[in-house]
């Protein structure tokens, strides 16, 4: 970069430059071409041998255009949201796994229709090569939302705030199994209601009318005077 500062308006950085703003488009255009290439791929050699089936046509295709879709959500699904990327290495993970998972079965579908092992071999350098593409694709998207956080502090915050949302509520989910697994016990739910804002339900109100008279019960019998009178002023229906 020093040889680029120094060599300003030549005709070579204008070409690394326009390089740079560019080969983010050739990889994504790459991977998915890749994609297709491995799909397509699969579903051929399916497609011969099921061709005893009635259907295997359309189950050849059917599962080499799911595995590709499959494989590149599972990559990159993780760093959709530029709010809270996910700082493990799942997508990696999931490009080297389906990596050798596609060439194991491209070695046995080969095999299998007794194609020249050659083919296995350049599907599985495509493979190898869209795995290293997608590798460095996924870290620079980690890196790019990181870095987009870092500088936005009103970003810095939500983040906070999203992923201290979720330690809670993982928190109350142990707690409320952990009193759900007790034996002998049944489950207090107000142990938890600091945890709810939900309004308090007011006592419904009595059917019969308040005693008014003032009248305590006799000989443990109860005094309906006040309802008669309650019922005989409301008319009787």
């Amino acid at each position: 970069m020093n040889y680029i500062k120094r060599r300003t308006g030549t005709s070579f950085e204008r070409f690394v430059s326009s390089a740079m703003h560019t080969m983010p488009f050739i990889a994504i255009t790459v991977i998915i071409a890749n994609y297709g290439v491995m799909g397509w791929a699969t579903a051929a050699l399916l497609t011969k041998l099921l061709g005893n089936i009635e259907t295997g046509y359309y189950i050849a295709w059917a599962v080499g255009i799911v595995a590709s879709l499959g494989r590149g959500s599972l990559v990159f699904l993780p760093n959709f949201d530029p709010d809270k990327p996910d700082f493990s290495k799942r997508g990696e993970l999931s490009a080297v796994v389906f990596t050798i998972a596609f060439i194991y079965e491209i070695i046995h579908l080969t095999i299998g229709n007794g194609v020249s092992g050659t083919v296995a071999f350049s599907l599985g350098i495509l493979a190898v090569m869209g795995c290293v593409i997608e590798i460095l694709a996924v870290g620079n998207i980690k890196m790019k939302h990181n870095s987009d956080i870092a500088n936005d502090p009103e970003r810095v915050q939500r983040y906070v705030n999203s992923m201290s949302g979720i330690a809670n509520m993982e928190a109350l989910e142990d707690q409320v199994r952990a009193a759900m697994r007790q034996e002998g016990q049944f489950f207090d739910s107000s142990d938890f209601e600091r945890y709810l804002n939900l309004p308090k339900q007011a006592a419904p109100p009595s059917a019969l009318p308040e005693n008014t008279s003032g009248k305590k019960p006799e000989n443990g019998q109860m005094d309906f005077s006040d309802f008669r009178e309650y019922k005989a002023g409301n008319g009787q229906h």
